[in-house]
């Protein structure tokens, strides 16, 4: 998948997410319960590989106001 928009930034997220839910066997529950327990165990993950979590968290959000700035 070749990613140059926002639009596609979200299909390649909602393809990940699918794809996590499926694994967990949350397919059924809502985006907000399924994104929010993939945030939960990316933390784990961060913990286990000795990942600053909330700093991940922080370079997101200023990637995504980046992005967010390009398309308007």
């Amino acid at each position: 998948m070749d990613i140059r928009t926002n639009k596609d930034r979200a299909e390649s997220a909602f393809r990940a997410l699918q794809k996590f839910s499926q694994v967990s066997d949350i397919q059924d529950e809502e985006p907000e319960t399924q994104i929010a327990d993939l945030l939960c165990n990316l933390q784990h993950y961060a913990d286990e590989q000795g990942v600053d979590f909330q700093a991940c968290l922080d370079r997101g959000n200023r990637k995504y106001s980046e992005e967010i700035k390009l398309e308007e």
